[in-house]
C-alpha cells in the first residue's frame, strides 16, 4: 500500500476536471513534503480595547489554497507538464487538476483525499548538478478550489502507472550548453521560471480569476574560471545566445533562452585548495528577432 499519490491532469478549462483526459500522469513522490497545498483560511482578527488590547473575535471568509510540488523530471512525463509551467507560444499558461491522497497513521489506514482544480504554476525551478546529479523540478503552486473525492474518482495506482523511463540527469546535459559559445565544462544548471499570476477572490470564497500577466526567467552555473570572457560581458553589460538541452537518448528536453541574455553577477570562487571556479547568473530578455516566445522556448521530445 502506498503512503501518499498523487495524480496531475491538464484541464480544458480553468477550474474544471477533465474526466476524458488521456495524458494525467501519477507522480513519483520521492520526497518528505513532496506536496504541500492545503487549503488555508485567509482569517481576520479584531483586537479590542475593551479587551485589554487583546484578541477578542477572529473568523474566515474566504480560502487560500497555495503550496509546493517537488519533482523528479522524467522524459515521459514532461510534455504533459511543461504547458503550465511554460507559457504556450500564443501566452497562455494552462492548468492542472491534481488529486492527492494521504494514508492516516491510524488502526485502519484511513485514505484522506482532496481535489485542487485550477493549479496554475507561480514559479519552477530545474535544477541539476554534479553533486546533485537527478534533475528536479520545485514547483509553487496556486490553485482556485477545492472538492472532495473519494476512492471511486481516484483508485491507489498500480505499480505500472507510475514512471519507469530514466529521469534525466546532469550528465544528460554534457555537449548541450551554449552561453555565447559551446560550453564543455560546467558543474551545475539552474533554470527558474517565475510567472506573474494575478489571484481575485471578487467577493467568494474561492479564486474567481488567476490571471497569467507575464513572466521572468533566469538561470545560473557554474564554471571551471578558464575563460575572461563573462567578466568582460558581465562588466560591458553585453548580451548573449543561450540554451541548454538534456537527452536521455529516448527523450530530449531543450531550453533555449534565446540571444537577449545579460550576465547580472560573474563571482569568483577562488579556493586555494580548490580549482578556481566563476559562478554566473544569468537573466533572460524579449528577444525581438526570435519567434514567439521571445524570451524562453522549451522544447519537448
Amino acid at each position: 500500500m502506498a503512503r501518499e499519490f498523487l495524480r496531475w491532469t491538464p484541464e480544458l478549462t480553468w477550474g474544471t476536471f477533465d474526466s476524458t483526459s488521456t495524458t494525467a500522469q501519477i507522480i513519483q513522490l520521492d520526497q518528505n513534503n513532496a506536496f504541500t497545498m492545503r487549503p488555508s483560511p485567509v482569517s481576520w482578527q479584531i483586537r479590542s480595547a475593551g479587551g485589554y488590547s487583546r484578541r477578542v473575535q477572529t473568523g474566515s471568509s474566504k480560502t487560500s489554497l497555495q503550496g509546493g510540488l517537488n519533482i523528479l523530471c522524467y522524459g515521459s512525463q514532461m510534455a504533459t507538464l511543461m504547458p503550465a509551467i511554460n507559457a504556450t507560444s500564443a501566452n497562455v499558461l494552462k492548468s492542472a487538476t491534481i488529486d492527492h491522497c494521504i494514508v492516516m497513521e491510524d488502526n485502519s489506514s484511513t485514505k484522506v483525499y482532496r481535489r485542487y482544480l485550477g493549479c496554475m504554476v507561480n514559479q519552477a525551478v530545474f535544477s541539476a548538478s554534479e553533486s546533485n546529479q537527478l534533475m528536479r523540478c520545485n514547483i509553487q503552486l496556486t490553485a482556485k478550489q477545492p472538492a472532495t473525492i473519494t476512492a471511486t474518482d481516484f483508485p491507489e495506482p498500480a505499480a505500472s502507472a507510475y514512471p519507469y523511463d530514466a529521469p534525466y540527469v546532469f550528465e544528460m546535459a554534457a555537449g548541450g550548453l551554449t552561453i555565447g559559445s559551446s560550453r564543455v565544462e560546467f558543474e551545475e544548471f539552474n533554470i527558474t521560471i517565475k510567472n506573474v499570476l494575478d489571484p481575485r477572490f471578487m467577493a467568494g470564497q474561492y479564486l474567481s480569476r488567476l490571471k497569467y500577466c507575464g513572466r521572468d526567467v533566469d538561470w545560473t552555473t557554474r564554471f571551471p574560471y578558464i575563460t575572461s570572457l563573462d567578466r568582460a560581458d558581465y562588466e560591458a553589460v553585453t548580451p548573449v545566445a543561450a540554451s541548454i538541452t538534456f537527452t536521455n537518448g529516448t527523450h530530449s528536453l531543450a531550453f533555449n533562452f534565446n540571444a537577449n541574455n545579460y550576465k547580472m553577477k560573474a563571482d569568483d570562487d577562488l579556493a586555494m585548495d580548490k580549482v578556481y571556479l566563476q559562478s554566473i547568473e544569468g537573466s533572460c530578455f524579449f528577444d525581438p528577432t526570435a519567434g514567439t516566445p521571445n524570451d524562453l522556448t522549451v522544447t519537448v521530445s
